[in-house]
């Protein structure tokens, strides 16, 4: 997790490191962009997102189910009631 954890900062920073305290191995996929843009000017990555939140805001958290959890207070959450440790 320590590679992982460069260039994380903030809210991202803090919704991973409670995935992996809760004994996850997330993938981080940088958004490279800013949420407030318009949806024309942003990466693939960042509409992935839109997509699958109705938000274009990270963190972002798409589980192996195919389920899509917005936030970093329900990331921190769905990472403490889906421990794995």
């Amino acid at each position: 997790p320590g590679a992982e954890l460069q260039g994380l900062f903030g809210l991202c920073r803090i919704a991973f490191q409670a995935l992996v305290d809760s004994g996850h191995e997330p993938e981080v996929i940088k958004a490279h962009s800013f949420g407030g843009l318009p949806r024309a000017l942003q990466t693939p990555t960042r509409k992935k997102v839109e997509d699958g939140t109705g938000s274009a805001w990270v963190p972002a958290l798409e589980t192996a189910e195919g389920e899509w959890i917005s936030g970093t207070s329900d990331i921190v959450a769905w990472a403490e009631q889906h421990a794995q440790v």
